[in-house]
């Protein structure tokens, strides 16, 4: 049983630039710098972010929880189930104590083996002599992992392949022992953005970022704006087999990418642009949805410019049996393809559509406050789960916060809220990653910097900012 009660947030300062923003002398990574704007626009005006001693008390869903890191900085996580019930888990880190077995060069990728219990079985600090982002880790199928993200690194250390521009798609095979199998680096001689990669049933791999117009390195074609689309099919030993530039006069950005059924891919772009030779449509709000099908040859089938009259960020897809779904954080009312008004200042929105990109329904949940999605998935019932962050305490959110915690919503097949849950301590929880285990239940990943308080169990180490790994029950099915 667990009890929540509200309090003020602690008193800190924030500092913002554009790759990055530091509160109260610790850094995190900026995945989207508006959110923080937001999140810090928000404690300071809303009423709703008072003292209060009213509680709220759930059922007992977690089974355990582990604080991992060092006495530096650790980043935003990934996470996947691994066979054994145990997990993968892929971060970054810049430091070289406590948990970590091997010291970082700067901020390298740290990955992490842990039991069905969260216990370390083994780890491997990933190193170049730049600097990497981590992105995204998926199992392979093979039984291996493929961690992928961005590097400004030149060859040394564990980076044998050369670097193209500022930064690359970098991009690594492991084993199931976490061993490196190959790495590669994609690029132009400008700065690459990694959104997400995906392997498909023969093999092969599909990654997708974003890239300035320019011909250089390995981009072959010209874009149409100022950043565009840059979609590239990799082989199963990383060798490049094609790769396209797609988009229009604005900012687009492939986010997100998942299988078809018809064997090619559909790709999440957040875009700004109006229609042109690629898109059809023109845009809606500030940013939107932009849905492109590919076949395998790298061919638009269809695509679909969805969005309300605001703004769409930290944009999400994730692949179902019979649909697909799309998740993000939005500043729209009723307006576009948005069929429900604002609840607070920041909302999640999620959209179902079939495979041929027809809409099939759409649901805004939100609390008062400011309400940051992080992630997406579809479990094997077919039932979207999102997860962010907020301190929002009404609206559809039925347990109070302590400062920033983490909300899991469940939705059923027809858009309706399923259950929900709050999980946080009495500090900030940032960024949380959720997938599910091999025992019908979750596993959620980010960064705390609460103290032993709440659900969390441990204090932090002397840098504030840790991996907070959470494994929570079946109560969602």
């Amino acid at each position: 049983m667990k009890f929540k009660h509200k309090t003020l947030p602690k008193n800190v300062t924030y500092k913002f630039s554009k790759t990055s923003y530091s509160h109260s002398n610790h850094n995190l990574p900026l995945n989207n710098f508006w959110t923080i704007i937001i999140f810090t626009l928000i404690f300071q005006l809303i009423p709703g972010c008072s003292t209060s001693e009213e509680g709220k008390v759930s059922p007992q869903i977690i089974e355990w929880d582990k604080t991992i890191g060092t006495t530096s900085y650790e980043g935003a996580n990934f996470a996947v189930p691994v066979t054994d019930g145990g997990f993968l888990i892929a971060g970054n880190s810049s430091g070289r104590d406590k948990d970590k077995s091997e010291p970082s060069i700067d901020n390298d990728f740290w990955i992490l083996k842990l039991d069905k219990k969260g216990e370390i079985e083994w780890q491997n600090t990933i190193q170049a002599n730049g600097r990497e982002i981590l992105k995204q880790v998926i199992k392979t199928n093979d039984g291996g992992y493929l961690v992928a993200g961005q590097s400004n690194a030149s060859i040394g250390y564990d980076k044998q392949s050369k670097g193209y521009g500022l930064y690359d798609y970098w991009i690594i095979k492991l084993n199931p022992n976490g061993e490196i199998e190959w790495e590669n680096s994609y690029g132009s001689a400008n700065h690459e953005d990694f959104g997400g990669i995906v392997q498909t049933a023969d093999g092969n791999y599909y990654a997708v970022g974003s890239s300035p117009r320019g011909i250089s390195g390995q981009k072959s074609e010209m874009g149409e704006g100022l950043d565009d689309n840059w979609i590239i099919k990799i082989s199963s030993s990383g060798s490049l087999v094609w790769e396209r530039t797609i988009g229009g006069w604005a900012h687009d950005k492939g986010v997100g990418i998942i299988a078809s059924p018809n064997g090619g891919v559909i790709v999440c772009s957040k875009s700004g642009s109006n229609s042109n030779k690629f898109k059809s449509e023109d845009s809606i709000g500030d940013y939107d949805f932009w849905i492109l099908n590919l076949n395998s040859e790298g061919d638009i089938l269809w695509e679909k410019t969805i969005g309300g009259g605001g703004i769409e960020h930290s944009m999400h897809i994730s692949a179902g049996h019979d649909a697909f779904y799309l998740a993000c954080s939005s500043l729209s009312r009723v307006s576009g393809h948005k069929s429900e008004g604002i609840i607070g200042f920041l909302d999640f929105w999620i959209i179902k559509l079939d495979y041929s990109g027809d809409l099939i329904w759409d649901k805004t949940i939100g609390s008062e406050s400011a309400d940051a999605l992080h992630d997406l998935i579809v479990t094997n019932t077919g039932e979207p789960v999102i997860i962010g962050d907020t301190h929002g305490d009404s609206g559809h959110k039925d347990e109070i916060s302590e400062s920033i915690d983490y909300w899991i919503v469940k939705i059923d097949n027809l858009g309706n809220i399923k259950n929900q849950e709050t999980i946080g301590g009495n500090d900030k929880e940032f960024f949380p990653k959720i997938t599910t285990a091999y025992d019908g239940g979750f596993l959620v990943s980010g960064v705390s910097s609460s103290p032993k308080s709440g659900d969390k169990s441990d204090n932090p180490y002397i840098d504030g900012y840790d991996f907070w790994i959470v494994k929570i029950s079946s109560l969602f099915d």
